[in-house]
């Protein structure tokens, strides 16, 4: 079995490529920045390398560029990646979205994944729909880093949850995904969903560190994050992302991961290894 994973150097895609190489793959795939000879050059606002998929038995998308504004070019990179792949005969494409995609979502990020999924299900590929993924990077990291550095914490009202899997989880699921056939689209995260402030405290109980929580009304958010849109103030937090944490705690999207992993984490264990991970390492 030969994979190609774009993005190989990510958080995920790393992940993905030691886990599929323990099963006896061979991994190869792209990069902004490759670091073996394995490993192929592009960057996706680049145009796609001719043969970059010769040979190639399956696909996992992972690379996405999160600039704002970059709607387009991941779109026209996913299409060329996925008609490449039809030109080559690629058995298997799966393509890594998120919980966030969904056909009424307001965050550009949504927007574009769920566009992104439709075309990759045109392609007959398997489309991933990951919550937060809990371990040593991504979003999970620096919000942790965040989470231990100040002792007190906001937490909005009405509460706010979130969807969650251990990387090992999704590690486990890709295995399956690559080596069996499943069904086109599988939403990954734990069928109990975690209310941000236990997340916040989980995290901060296994670094033996007390937590203060204050309560922050939506509506002040609302206003707060309005004004910065209209002044044109830079925030890291733009309303249609606040917008996009609220819809995301609807339960629009179903989990079946455990149709395909026999051991689901809870949220102590998953943290419990991300944080042994963090010290261990100290990033």
């Amino acid at each position: 079995m030969r994979v190609f994973v774009t993005g190989i150097n990510g958080f995920l895609g790393s992940e993905f490529c030691d886990e599929l190489q323990s099963a006896g793959a061979e991994v190869i795939g792209s990069s902004h920045f490759p670091t073996g000879p394995n490993q192929q050059r592009w960057n996706i606002s680049d145009h796609l390398p001719a043969g970059v998929l010769k040979n190639v038995d399956c696909l996992i998308h992972c690379a996405h560029l999160f600039d704002v504004g970059s709607e387009e070019i991941n779109y026209r990179a996913s299409a060329d990646l996925f008609e490449e792949s039809k030109k080559e005969n690629v058995k298997k494409i799966i393509f890594i979205s998120s919980f966030s995609a969904r056909p009424d979502a307001i965050s550009e990020y949504g927007k574009t994944k769920f566009r992104i999924e439709e075309l990759a299900l045109r392609h007959g590929g398997i489309v991933i729909r990951p919550g937060l993924v809990v371990g040593l990077g991504g979003i999970f990291r620096k919000n942790m880093i965040s989470i231990l550095r100040f002792p007190i914490i906001p937490v909005l009202v009405p509460a706010v949850v979130l969807p969650i899997v251990s990387i090992q989880n999704l590690r486990e699921l890709i295995r399956v995904v690559v080596f069996r056939d499943t069904v086109s689209e599988i939403n990954c995260f734990n069928s109990e969903v975690v209310p941000l402030r236990d997340f916040i405290v989980a995290i901060r109980k296994r670094a033996g560190k007390k937590t203060l929580l204050f309560p922050i009304f939506e509506s002040i958010v609302l206003k707060f994050l309005g004004l910065v849109k209209i002044l044109h103030i830079p925030f890291p937090v733009k309303i249609d992302n606040f917008y996009g944490a609220k819809m995301n705690s609807d339960g629009f999207h179903e989990s079946n991961m455990s149709d395909y992993v026999a051991q689901i984490d809870s949220i102590d264990e998953m943290i419990d290894s991300a944080y042994e991970k963090f010290v261990t390492t100290g990033k």
